[in-house]
């Protein structure tokens, strides 16, 4: 009898470790928060400006009102060099501008 209790409370102790476990989603929101955008920008922008078709980056807000990072250009870039869509869940977008001049 005592068995039979004993294997009905690891069943229900194992049935109740399942239903309440969190997803991937959660647990790696917990696990990896996402940065702020000024930490995103500060980190990646002397890779960014490394390019050298790039001449600025900023933060700004996209077509949806969300922040993004823009990465001002003096030219198209070529397909080989093109830049990534996205850093660490931030958008990213290109204005072709013109070069800065010093006055």
């Amino acid at each position: 009898m005592k068995q039979r209790y004993a294997l009905l409370f690891l069943f229900l102790l194992f049935l109740s470790g399942v239903w309440n476990y969190p997803n991937t989603s959660e647990t790696e929101k917990r696990e990896h928060p996402m940065l702020s955008i000024e930490t995103v920008k500060a980190k990646y922008e002397a890779q960014l400006l490394h390019h050298p078709e790039v001449v600025s980056v900023g933060i700004g807000l996209g077509k949806d009102g969300e922040k993004v990072i823009i990465v001002g250009l003096t030219d198209k870039l070529p397909e080989d060099r093109a830049l990534p869509q996205t850093l660490e869940g931030y958008a990213v977008q290109t204005q072709i501008i013109s070069t800065p001049r010093v006055q």
